[in-house]
């Protein structure tokens, strides 16, 4: 999945927030940077590897499957539980 062309470096984006929130909201603005094709994955994996150290467990937990917020904050605390998440499931007569 590539960003789309003409973005400005995701570095340059996300930077600012690496350093003053919560790191499950760092976690929900990678989530949709990704769904938004506004970063690619290698960026994702570029910005978990210079967060701070206690950032970036959770970090890692990134998907590009994300569709809100509450998706992310959601599946991060089910992880944090060991509980393992397939992110936008097909479900039979349900959908996605």
């Amino acid at each position: 999945m590539a960003p789309v062309s003409g973005t400005v470096p995701a570095q340059l984006h996300l930077a600012p927030a690496r350093t003053c929130t919560h790191p499950e909201s760092d976690l929900i603005i990678l989530d949709s940077a990704l769904y938004q094709r506004l970063i690619s994955i290698e960026d994702a994996h570029t910005i978990v590897e210079n967060a701070p150290a206690r950032k970036q467990k959770i970090l890692r937990r990134f998907t590009h499957l994300a569709y809100s917020g509450s998706e992310t904050r959601v599946r991060n605390f089910l992880q944090s539980l060991q509980v393992s998440v397939l992110p936008q499931a097909h479900i039979p007569s349900v959908g996605n």
